[in-house]
């Protein structure tokens, strides 16, 4: 059901729901992602339109699944680099394919920090650049206030503990998701977007100056979030009608086979360069014509 609270927020999801062609919201893990996503799904539902989704946990997992991902195994809740790597090589080729051929509308939950689908944001020369950057696909950061992503962490915890939904297991611990609040906060001092106060604790303005610093050639608009949202059921509960962009075994096996190739120095150099969203690709991009967009 859509969440009666999200009344301030209803005006803006309905419109961009009903006029996109791609809704991608990014963000940190903890700031209400999924739950977005799930309010968009269900906003389109509504006006009728086809809707496919584009989630990273969904895609993470069917790379995982791959014998060829035996290699490059999970430490301490994070997913390897080359992974993420692999999941970069197979998106813009996804989305590009889905663009030319599908009806509809798109719904994309892409993190973007630490290479998770963060080639979305990325200024490529290829033909699905000219489509990102049109106005007929918007990304929306979710902006929860302090107290807010307090609360968004006690439910992690608690669904963490207790699943109401088999999706929820996926979900990023908290230790991988202060891990990443602390990423964007040394890329903030990096790129002089945003001063910081006190600790490292999460901090919505900080945050949302190096998004808008990732997003700055792609349209996009931050979704404040001040009042907890009260959720029935899980966010994972999606409707039926969706259809999720999940690669195929051959197209993981590909694209981590094309990884494999490099030293695992270079693996974490390209990983760690995620947010450098201008310039050439690397290499390894041209290795393989079947995984360009």
């Amino acid at each position: 059901m859509i969440v009666n609270s999200m009344a301030a927020l209803h005006g803006m999801l309905a419109d961009l729901t009903a006029t996109t062609r791609m809704l991608l919201i990014a963000g940190l893990p903890g700031v209400g992602k999924s739950l977005v996503l799930q309010q968009a799904a269900l906003l389109a539902e509504q006006c009728g339109r086809p809707t496919y989704l584009l989630r990273w946990d969904m895609a993470r997992l069917a790379f995982e699944a791959s014998t060829e991902a035996r290699a490059f195994p999970p430490k301490d809740g994070m997913t390897h680099a080359a992974i993420r790597l692999a999941a970069g090589l197979w998106v813009r080729k996804a989305v590009g394919r889905w663009h030319a051929h599908a009806p509809g509308l798109l719904i994309g939950e892409c993190p973007l920090v630490g290479n998770r689908f963060s080639e979305l944001a990325k200024r490529v020369n290829d033909q699905l650049e000219p489509v990102l950057a049109s106005k007929s696909v918007h990304f929306l950061v979710p902006v929860p206030g302090v107290e807010v992503r307090a609360r968004i962490e006690a439910a992690r915890m608690s669904e963490l503990e207790s699943p109401a939904h088999e999706s929820e297991a996926n979900s990023a611990p908290l230790t991988v998701i202060r891990e990443l609040t602390d990423e964007i906060h040394a890329l903030a001092k990096r790129l002089g977007v945003a001063t910081l106060s006190g600790t490292g604790d999460y901090q919505p303005e900080v945050y949302l100056g190096v998004y808008s610093r990732l997003l700055r050639h792609r349209h996009h608009s931050p979704l404040r979030v001040e009042t907890a949202l009260q959720v029935v059921r899980s966010a994972q509960f999606l409707p039926n009608s969706c259809v999720d962009l999940v690669p195929s075994a051959a197209e993981a096996s590909d694209a981590l086979r094309i990884i494999a190739k490099l030293e695992p120095e270079q693996v974490q150099a390209q990983a760690s360069a995620w947010w450098q969203i201008d310039g050439e690709r690397p290499h390894f991009w041209h290795n393989s014509a079947s995984l360009q967009p």
